[in-house]
């Protein structure tokens, strides 16, 4: 390359490369015109070179957009040219710039962090020659977790069921999933689930379109429902009735309690303590029973109970299906057959002789007869025979009456 002043520039297409060392030189010779030296005059005279050297200016361009979930890393990437080893910094949108030396690798990977959605530039590049040119930037999104908090259980009225109630938080409010899908109702970052049987457990998972993380939210516990059910007191003095009665058993509401949908009703049973002995008896909605022949025998010990319970909804308590049931202690009562006795015949005796006259006894033994002839009254006890023979003394004889007992 030639020129009239000392003055030159790097020129690829001459064939210049850089970091190869040239030189600029005076020469003084005969005048070619335009102001060129002929370089083969004989008396060319040529001063000793200026020695220069041309450097690639470096470049940097930092790339790698990313999302991430927070406490995860990405990658950001650094592309070079020109000759290393590499100088570079970049700032986080902080002000305080990162400075890392000494990088002899193209491109340069680095790990970032952040906990906040943050945008990463290049500010600076150099080599050991000269400094460069930085460009780009990278955006790394942060995406947080999902979180779970005020877990509750409810109850319902009746105690047969309960929901399961939490918070959402975090995460992408717009994209908030519960699974089971259909397991219950979400309103904003609000879940409740549907009614689940007492004594049941659960189990739900709880995530966003991020899927940062996946929540669970269980108990593998069975969940119960404490019962609230609550019977009140049978009079336990035992009640004994002479025919088909009815019998009315007396009832202190004291200590009773219903839940949503309990109702008090009384059943007749042979069961003495806080459980029903089957097959029942009778149902009542008051404590009053009578004497059945068709399922119940004289002489028997019966209880009459309160039982507090869900509605079948017939108006009687669901015996069968109520885990909650209550069952008062009931009170014994014993129906008695009412005793009969039939005295026949027509005797003639002589006099001084006894008279027999026959009896037939109905009811429970052991009896107790009266014989009266209107004056004086005669009474035999202990008897345990249903045809007895009722001896009057020869003395007494006379035209009686009957009596019965």
């Amino acid at each position: 390359m030639r020129n009239v002043v000392p003055t030159f520039c790097f020129d690829a297409l001459a064939g210049m490369t850089f970091g190869t060392t040239y030189y600029i030189s005076a020469v003084v010779g005969n005048d070619l015109g335009g102001g060129l030296v002929d370089l083969a005059d004989p008396c060319l005279a040529v001063a000793q070179g200026t020695p220069i050297v041309f450097y690639e200016v470096p470049t940097g361009d930092l790339t790698g957009d990313a999302t991430i979930c927070i406490g995860n890393g990405t990658d950001l990437t650094v592309s070079f040219t020109g000759p290393g080893p590499y100088s570079l910094s970049y700032d986080d949108g902080s002000g305080i710039a990162t400075v890392i030396n000494g990088i002899n690798t193209n491109p340069y990977i680095f790990t970032v962090s952040p906990t906040v959605t943050t945008t990463y530039c290049l500010t600076d590049v150099s080599n050991a020659e000269c400094a460069g040119l930085p460009t780009g930037c990278a955006t790394v999104t942060v995406n947080t977790e999902v979180a779970v908090s005020n877990i509750g259980i409810a109850c319902n009225a009746t105690n047969t069921a309960f929901e399961v109630s939490f918070e959402i938080t975090g995460g992408d409010a717009g994209t908030y999933t519960v699974l089971p899908l259909g397991s219950g109702t979400l309103t904003g970052g609000s879940f409740v689930s549907n009614p689940i049987a007492a004594g049941g457990t659960y189990s739900f998972q709880v995530t966003d379109i991020n899927g940062c993380a996946v929540i669970v939210v269980e108990d593998p516990s069975p969940v119960i429902c404490n019962c609230s059910s609550a019977v009140g007191q049978m009079d336990l003095a035992l009640i004994e009735e002479c025919g088909d009665g009815p019998v009315t058993a007396t009832y202190n509401v004291l200590g009773q309690n219903f839940d949503g949908d309990d109702l008090l009703e009384f059943v007749l049973h042979t069961g003495s303590g806080n459980t029903l002995e089957y097959p029942l008896i009778a149902r009542s909605a008051t404590p009053s029973f009578s004497f059945d022949p068709g399922t119940m025998s004289y002489g028997t010990t019966y209880y009459i109970s309160a039982i507090v319970g869900s509605d079948d909804g017939t108006g009687s308590v669901n015996d069968l299906a109520d885990p909650c049931m209550a069952v008062a202690p009931g009170t014994p009562v014993i129906f008695h057959l009412v005793p009969t006795a039939v005295l026949s015949g027509t005797q003639d005796i002589c006099l001084g002789d006894n008279a027999v006259l026959p009896i037939v006894l109905t009811g429970d033994a052991p009896w107790s007869v009266t014989v009266s002839d209107g004056t004086t009254s005669l009474t035999q006890s202990g008897i345990n025979s249903t045809n007895y023979n009722f001896v009057i003394p020869a003395r007494q004889v006379a035209e009686p009456t009957r009596s019965r007992r």
